[in-house]
């Protein structure tokens, strides 16, 4: 899916290698999500804290 992958491209540009787990779970997301998600990948400040945006 082409926003899954554009999403973990920004994620593994700015913070480095990403857990399988998260790239999994990511592809699990509607694409409204994604779009969210992507959002925050862009504001925070760290892997954990696009974690914890995640889940919330």
């Amino acid at each position: 899916m082409y926003y899954v992958r554009q999403l973990i491209r920004v994620l593994r540009r700015r913070f480095g290698k990403i857990p399988q787990e998260l790239e999994a779970r990511l592809e699990g997301e509607s694409v409204e999500q994604l779009e969210t998600l992507m959002d925050s990948a862009i504001a925070v400040n760290s892997l954990e804290e696009f974690i914890t945006a995640l889940s919330a």
